[in-house]
């Protein structure tokens, strides 16, 4: 396939039109600018942003998004985020304010400074695709989402070998309203609470299973949210861990005040 190369020295394209990418690798891209020169170490992309069958690799950005940033909607399609990291936010992808649509893909060996080692994510669904063994510095290894008011829906996803390395959400944190059909938390990691799942709204969960996850509190999965608030149907819970005493291996709810 096509190889387009940022030879490690500037950004691979810059995009202020709504762009579409198919069957493209992207490598080896800087963003270390000022201000938003220092976003999307391959890609910089608004209003829309589609990538069909690409590999976006190895991308740097001093500041978010190591492989891409994007602002306005993006769509997602068996792409390949692959060893791009961020000084901040979203070590494979930073969607800010946008919404983000997946098919199928994957984010591996990604890593964020800060939040989201694989993606940071305002709102969208995701499906099918894999998070393996990204690292956050501080929350969301795989994922990491902040906006209250947002829905974001993740169907037969899967989450191995994440870490947060400081603080929640080994494998995602995510403070939204949460929608989870099927998939996998398997071997992720936090320093404090969810090793594999924090989520900081209602959740609706199904048929989704945690295994062998480590945190503080809440091993496999922490709810801030009241339980009355959320739903777990056919959830599997199986060799997670938690250090603290009383701290929830498989599941861990704060008490009302």
């Amino acid at each position: 396939g096509v190889r387009v190369s940022g030879n490690n020295t500037s950004r691979v394209f810059y995009m202020s039109a709504p762009v579409s990418i198919k069957a493209l690798t992207l490598q080896n891209g800087k963003a270390g600018g000022g201000g938003s020169g220092g976003d999307g170490g391959n890609i910089y992309a608004t209003p829309a942003l589609t990538l069909t069958d690409a590999a976006v690799l190895t991308g740097t950005a001093l500041r978010n998004g190591g492989g891409v940033y994007v602002i306005g909607t993006a769509l997602l399609i068996n792409t390949q985020f692959s060893s791009n990291t961020a000084g901040n936010d979203g070590g494979g992808v930073n969607a800010e304010n946008a919404n983000i649509a997946s098919a199928g893909g994957s984010f591996q060996n990604n890593s964020a400074a800060q939040r989201g080692g694989g993606l940071k994510i305002f709102e969208g669904a995701l499906t099918g695709t894999q998070f393996l063994s990204n690292t956050a510095g501080t929350a969301g290894g795989g994922v990491w989402a902040q906006n209250l008011d947002s829905t974001i829906v993740f169907t037969q996803v899967v989450f191995v070998g994440n870490t947060a390395q400081s603080e929640d959400g080994g494998g995602a944190k995510i403070n939204a309203l949460l929608r989870v059909v099927g998939g996998l938390f398997e071997r992720n990691q936090a320093v404090t609470y969810g090793g594999g799942l924090y989520v900081g709204g209602a959740l609706n969960m199904t048929g989704t299973q945690f295994l062998s996850n480590t945190a503080d509190s809440g091993g496999g999965l922490n709810i801030l949210a009241p339980m009355a608030d959320s739903s777990l149907t056919n959830v599997t819970f199986r060799g997670n861990t938690a250090d603290f005493v009383g701290g929830g291996g498989s599941l861990f709810v704060p008490p009302p005040y």
